[in-house]
C-alpha cells in the first residue's frame, strides 16, 4: 500500500506532562480509569504521528486506542458526567469513522489478492489483478486523504482538548471514590452481560440475512468487555482479567469471521459486474466461495471458542 505523508503534525493537548501515579489495589475506581485515560490518550498521539508518517499497521493501532478510550468512558458511566462522557464518545466515534475507510481497504485489498494470487489460473495472470488493485489503492488512497483532513480539523483538535480537560479535571461523580476492586468487577460484569445478550440475538438469526450483522455486534461487545478488563487491570479485581482474555479470544474469532464474510460479498459483486470476461467472473465466483468458506469456518471457531470460554469464566460471571 502506498503511503503520503501530510499535515501540520501530531496535536497538542492530550497525553502533554508527566504521567499520572500508576494505580494499585487501594485505588479507586476514579484514580483507576484516570491513569488508563492518560496511557491511551498519550498512545493516539503517538499513533497520531505515525498515521501521519504512513508507518505500517498505524492506522489500525489509532483505531483501537479510539476504541478502547470509548469502551473505558462507556463502561464506567456510572462514575462521569452524563454530558461529558457523551461529548467525547461523539468525538471518538467520529474519529473512528474516518479511521476506519483506509483499515477495512487495507484489509480488504490484502485478504481479496491473496486469495485471486492463490487460484491456478492467476499464478501467471498479473493483469487480471490490476483492476481490483486500482479500485482497493483507490478506496484506500481516498480514506486516507479525508483522514488526514480530520486529523487537521477542529473537531479532533477539540477533542485532544477534551481529553486533557477530563486528565486535569475530572467530571467525576461521587462513585468514583469506590474502590477499584469492587467497582471495576461490576463494570466488568455488566460488559459480560452485556455480551452475553448480544450473543442470544444473534442466535435467534442464526440462518437468516441477519446473521453476520448479529455477529458483528457480538464482536463489538466481545471487545468492549476485552477493554473494560484492561481498564480496571490496575486494580486487580478477581476474575476480571479471566473474562478480558475470553472477550479478546471471542473477539478475534469473530474478526475472522467478519472480514471473510466482507470479502466474500466484494468478490461476489465484481463477479456480477456487466460485461466481464467469463473466465475472470468465475475466478471471483471461486475466491468468493473460499472466502465463504474461512467464514462458516470461523463461525464454527466462534461458536467452539465462546463455549469453552463460558465454562472457565462460570458463564462469563465473577465469582
Amino acid at each position: 500500500m502506498p503511503t503520503a505523508n501530510s499535515g501540520t503534525g501530531p496535536a497538542d493537548g492530550a497525553g502533554e506532562g508527566p504521567g499520572l501515579p500508576v494505580p494499585g489495589r487501594k485505588s479507586t475506581v476514579g484514580e483507576v480509569l484516570l491513569a488508563y485515560l492518560d496511557e491511551q490518550s498519550r498512545e493516539l498521539l503517538a499513533d497520531e504521528a505515525a498515521v501521519r508518517r504512513g508507518d505500517d499497521d498505524a492506522v489500525h493501532s489509532m483505531r483501537s486506542t479510539a476504541r478502547r478510550i470509548r469502551s473505558a468512558l462507556q463502561a464506567h458511566h456510572p462514575v462521569v458526567r452524563k454530558a461529558a462522557a457523551r461529548r467525547l464518545g461523539e468525538d471518538l466515534r467520529w474519529l473512528g469513522h474516518f479511521l476506519g475507510d483506509p483499515r477495512d481497504a487495507e484489509v480488504l485489498r490484502e485478504r481479496v489478492l491473496t486469495e485471486l494470487r492463490a487460484l491456478p489460473r492467476f499464478h501467471d495472470a498479473q493483469a487480471a489483478l490490476l483492476p481490483v488493485e486500482r479500485e482497493l489503492d483507490a478506496a484506500w488512497a481516498a480514506g486516507r486523504r479525508r483522514l488526514l483532513t480530520a486529523l487537521d480539523s477542529r473537531t479532533y483538535r477539540g477533542m485532544l482538548e477534551a481529553l486533557a480537560d477530563f486528565r486535569n479535571d475530572p467530571p467525576f461523580i461521587a462513585d468514583a471514590g469506590r474502590r477499584a476492586r469492587e467497582a471495576g468487577a461490576a463494570v466488568v460484569d455488566d460488559a459480560a452481560r452485556r455480551m452475553e445478550r448480544s450473543r442470544l440475538r444473534a442466535k435467534k438469526r442464526r440462518g437468516t440475512p441477519e446473521y453476520d450483522d448479529a455477529l458483528h455486534e457480538v464482536r463489538k461487545d466481545a471487545k468492549r468487555l476485552r477493554y473494560s478488563a484492561e481498564s480496571v487491570a490496575a486494580a486487580g479485581a478477581r476474575h476480571t482479567a479471566a473474562l478480558g482474555r475470553a472477550g479478546k479470544r471471542i473477539q478475534q474469532a469473530l474478526g475472522e469471521q467478519h472480514d471473510a464474510a466482507g470479502t466474500r460479498d466484494f468478490l461476489i459483486r465484481l463477479a456480477a459486474a456487466p460485461g466481464l470476461p467469463e473466465d475472470l467472473a468465475e475466478a471471483y465466483r471461486e475466491a468468493g466461495e473460499a472466502q465463504a468458506k474461512k467464514a462458516r469456518d470461523a463461525e464454527r471457531q466462534y461458536r467452539r471458542v465462546y463455549r469453552k470460554a463460558r465454562r472457565k469464566t462460570h458463564g462469563f460471571t465473577l465469582r
